[in-house]
C-alpha cells in the first residue's frame, strides 16, 4: 500500500501538468488559424468569415467566399468551408473548426466577423480572443494583424 501511495503521489502532478500543454496547444492553433484565415483572404482576394461559439468547448468556424468581392456582400453564404492549416483532432470538431475541447474555454469579443480581401477586419473593430490560462490574442481591425 505504501508503494502504491508513493507512486500515486509522484504521478498526480505529472497528469495535471498535461492540461498546461492542452492550454498552450489551443492558444497556438487558434493564433495560427487566425493568421491563416487572414492570409487566405489576401492571397485569394476573397472574404473569409469566422463564427465563434464562446465558452467551455467553444469553437471557431472558418468559411471562404467563392465570389469575387465586387459581386458579393462578403457574408460567405455562397462559400465553402476553409480548413485550417493543421486539422483539429479534438473529438466532435469539424474539419473547418478550431475547438477548445471539453475542459478548456475559448471566447471572443465578436461572435461573427470576417477578413476582407485586403486583410482588414469587417466590421472595423478590434477582436480579442481569450483562452484558458493563456495571453489574449488580439486582431487589429485596420490591419488585420494577429498578435
Amino acid at each position: 500500500m505504501i508503494i502504491i501511495g508513493i507512486m500515486a503521489a509522484m504521478a498526480l502532478p505529472r497528469v495535471s501538468a498535461l492540461s498546461g500543454f492542452d492550454e498552450i496547444g489551443l492558444h497556438d492553433k487558434l493564433k495560427a488559424s487566425l493568421q491563416f484565415a487572414r492570409k487566405t483572404a489576401v492571397a485569394s482576394r476573397r472574404y473569409v468569415c469566422l463564427t465563434v461559439t464562446n465558452g467551455t468547448a467553444g469553437k471557431v468556424s472558418l468559411r471562404f467566399e467563392n465570389s469575387v468581392p465586387e459581386s458579393t456582400a462578403g457574408n460567405c453564404t455562397a462559400g465553402n468551408n476553409l480548413n485550417p492549416p493543421a486539422p483539429d483532432k479534438t473529438t466532435g470538431c469539424a474539419s473547418n473548426e478550431i475547438c477548445a475541447g471539453a475542459t478548456l474555454s475559448l471566447s471572443s469579443t465578436s461572435t461573427s466577423f470576417r477578413f476582407d480581401p485586403l486583410g482588414r477586419l469587417s466590421p472595423l473593430t478590434d477582436v480579442t480572443f481569450t483562452t484558458t490560462n493563456q495571453p489574449d490574442i488580439v486582431i487589429q481591425a485596420e490591419t488585420g494583424n494577429v498578435q
